[in-house]
Formats: C-alpha cells, sequence, structure tokens
C-alpha cells in the first residue's frame, strides 16, 4: 500500500497494534499534502521532547506518532486553546504547589517558589475551590 494511503487511513489503522511501527509509518514532513502542518509539528514537537528524555530514535518515532494520532483522534474538528508562556508555567506551579502542601509547610512552599506566605495561600485556597467545584457540582 502506498505511503500516502496509510497515512490516509487514519488511527483506525492502528487500532491493532501487534506490528511494530517503523520509519515507513511515519510521515514525510516534505509532503504537505500528507497531513496538515500542524499535526506535522505536534509530531515534530513529541517526538524532540522525547528524544531529550532519552529514548532512542525509533522508539521516540513510534511513541510520538502514536500519542499524535491519539491526540488527533480525540480532538480533531475542535478548536483548541492551549495556554502559553506565563500563564501556562503559572498553572502548573499552582498546581504544584497544591499538591505539595501538607497544611504545616507554609513558608517552605514560600521559599521553594520565591512567593510570599500570603500568595501560597490564595493560591490554595483558589486550587480548593476548583477541586471543591470538580467533585461536587452545584444543586441549582
Amino acid at each position: 500500500m502506498p505511503k500516502d494511503e496509510q497515512m490516509e487511513l487514519g488511527h483506525d489503522s492502528f487500532v491493532n497494534e501487534s506490528f511494530d511501527l517503523n520509519s515507513e509509518f511515519i510521515p514525510d514532513f516534505t509532503n504537505q499534502c500528507v497531513w496538515p502542518e500542524l499535526l506535522q509539528e505536534l509530531l515534530g514537537i513529541i517526538k524532540q521532547t522525547l528524544l531529550t528524555q532519552g529514548l532512542d530514535e525509533k522508539q521516540s518515532e513510534s511513541f510520538a506518532l502514536k500519542l499524535t494520532l491519539s491526540i488527533a483522534e480525540h480532538m480533531g474538528g475542535i478548536q483548541v486553546y492551549f495556554p502559553r508562556g506565563d500563564k501556562l508555567h503559572k498553572q502548573v506551579r499552582d498546581i504544584e504547589i497544591y499538591n505539595n502542601f501538607t497544611g504545616r509547610n507554609i513558608k517552605q512552599l514560600a521559599r521553594q517558589y520565591h512567593l510570599t506566605d500570603k500568595t501560597i495561600y490564595e493560591i490554595i485556597t483558589r486550587m480548593r475551590t476548583i477541586e471543591s467545584k470538580q467533585r461536587q457540582p452545584e444543586l441549582f
């Protein structure tokens, strides 16, 4: 089956993962008509990230393709906003602070994240509110 036809089959062709993905299944980045530019870029970012985490070239290509296909399958056709820069880093930081909070380590967290005690309390309060709303829907 030609490479273009393999890629047009989409995620369904990868449901049975009993075969080993190899470079013949990886999209050709020079052929713009095979995959949309956004998916090509996403594939490249994931692959590069996996390489920096110590995976070899073949594993990185295989996992990057599987992850890209999964993302496309679940989020395809919808418009998605990914926060970036400071906003994203603050959100991740706040989750880390909340997860590391024991009730007795405000000063330690403030030093660790270079924040004031008051800011740590505000983050904990905000994250508790978010968690509470996720676990306990409003009655009315």
